[in-house]
């Protein structure tokens, strides 16, 4: 079952990357339109770089979504020691 999970992400991942690659490349092609004389509106050029960066960190979240869970554990330990330093400071005990 691991394994099948595994290969499920790598197969997302893959996927949503060679999405942003698409999207990348007629978005980066539609910008050098507009600037020699247009073909999309500046509006729909903003809407696809933020369509392209959203792909890329959904693909990116997928590939270290492992390291994610390492670097939300180490963040919830360096808040709880500065909130029991801030209670020291304040006179009261981290319960």
């Amino acid at each position: 079952m691991d394994h099948k999970m595994k290969n499920f992400k790598e197969k997302i991942m893959v996927g949503t990357l060679i999405f942003a690659l698409i999207l990348g490349t007629i978005t980066i092609y539609q910008i050098i339109k507009i600037l020699i004389g247009g073909s999309w509106e500046s509006e729909q050029a903003l809407f696809a770089l933020v369509c392209l960066n959203i792909s890329m960190t959904f693909g990116l979240f997928i590939y270290t979504s492992k390291g994610f869970t390492k670097i939300n554990t180490k963040l919830h330990k360096v808040d709880k020691k500065l909130h029991g330093h801030i209670l020291w400071h304040k006179g009261k005990e981290l319960h």
